[in-house]
């Protein structure tokens, strides 16, 4: 194996991210160790591009395990529509398996991902897998790429990118579009990707947000994903990496929107006590309350609380308090504990940005 056989991807915009971090997700249901490609200068490093290359089983393996074909490209699909056409998957199997022959010094740069990747045309290829070439890769970026973005072929310009009918992409591009919808988290708002300047700390906060119930909104996904990171992650990535992230969100009439947290909320939410204590009371009206800047409402609602525990009158307390689980005067206790101690760790925080 030669020295330049690794390939190494960047942050670039969030429709390329979105397709890195969809190819991840399948490697990492298939058993992949995806920590180990992830690097602290936010760039992904593949040792070898084998892992590309054999990555067509792991896809098939995923998409059998989500109950779809093999190979769900084919004609009409939602995601990339006549990406192929019927009775092409052997030849788009044996295009990818050719991906350990990339090459990455073409002058023509990927309008995607910015880089120079290039797959020269191979004497052993049939006349389906040239064909199957010249649409995915040869033709730039088409509909069949992303229904929602693209230019339709020969058509019309889309003024997102440059007023021509297509961008340049180069061949892996064209493969790794095709796990761009998986990366998204699907919520009560429509589709999200937390997308930023790192891919690893992009892998965490998506894992996070996937693993929070979904019926939650987008805010509250995004600031229970920057806690969860908090507490589990080492924060060694820097916080302008955090603060520049966003949320971006599909939704369902077609729409692309964006959601960036404040960068104060960010702050406070990367603190670990305040994260810790914020988790601690598992209660949505907490977290509201500090995403909003309302940080004395949680005076307002310790005072309520500890006056319902007292009194006995336990009925009182439940008006303050979202979850279900916190109706009960053990919890009310705890909780009424928790929230002078949050909000002194919040005046704190500030206090000390202000100096």
């Amino acid at each position: 194996m030669s020295d330049d056989d690794f390939i190494k991807l960047y942050p670039t915009n969030w429709l390329y991210n979105s397709a890195v971090l969809g190819f991840l997700s399948v490697l990492h249901k298939n058993g992949y160790d995806i920590n180990s490609f992830l690097s602290d200068d936010g760039t992904i490093y593949f040792p070898n591009k084998m892992i590309i290359a054999e990555s067509i089983n792991p896809y098939k393996k995923f998409n059998e395990m989500n109950k779809q074909k093999p190979i769900p490209l084919v004609g009409k699909n939602a995601n990339c529509p006549n990406y192929l056409q019927k009775g092409e998957e052997a030849a788009f199997e044996k295009l990818i398996n050719d991906f350990v022959h990339l090459e990455e010094n073409h002058s023509m740069q990927c309008s995607l991902c910015t880089q120079h990747f290039h797959l020269a045309d191979n004497p052993s290829w049939s006349v389906d897998v040239k064909k199957v070439k010249e649409r995915i890769v040869d033709s730039g970026f088409t509909v069949i790429h992303s229904s929602s973005l693209a230019p339709s072929i020969k058509k019309f310009p889309n003024s997102l990118w440059n007023m021509k009918a297509s961008m340049n992409l180069c061949p892996l591009c064209s493969y790794l579009l095709v796990f761009s919808h998986i990366a998204f988290t699907h919520t009560i708002e429509g589709a999200i990707l937390i997308n930023g300047t790192s891919f690893k700390t992009m892998w965490h906060l998506n894992k996070y947000a996937a693993e929070v119930f979904s019926r939650q909104n987008v805010r509250n996904i995004f600031a229970m994903s920057l806690m969860e990171y908090s507490q589990k992650v080492n924060a060694t990535l820097g916080m302008w990496n955090i603060a520049n992230n966003e949320v971006v969100i599909k939704t369902r009439d077609g729409r692309i929107d964006h959601y960036s947290m404040p960068y104060e909320q960010t702050r406070l939410l990367l603190n670990r006590k305040i994260s810790a204590l914020i988790t601690k009371t598992r209660e949505p009206y907490v977290l509201d309350a500090v995403l909003s800047g309302h940080f004395v409402d949680l005076l307002t609602m310790n005072e309520k609380l500890l006056k319902a525990v007292q009194s006995n009158n336990v009925d009182d307390g439940k008006r303050y308090l979202c979850n279900y689980e916190n109706h009960k005067t053990s919890r009310m206790r705890t909780i009424a504990a928790t929230l002078p101690e949050l909000y002194i760790q919040i005046n704190k925080q500030l206090h000390e940005e202000v100096i």
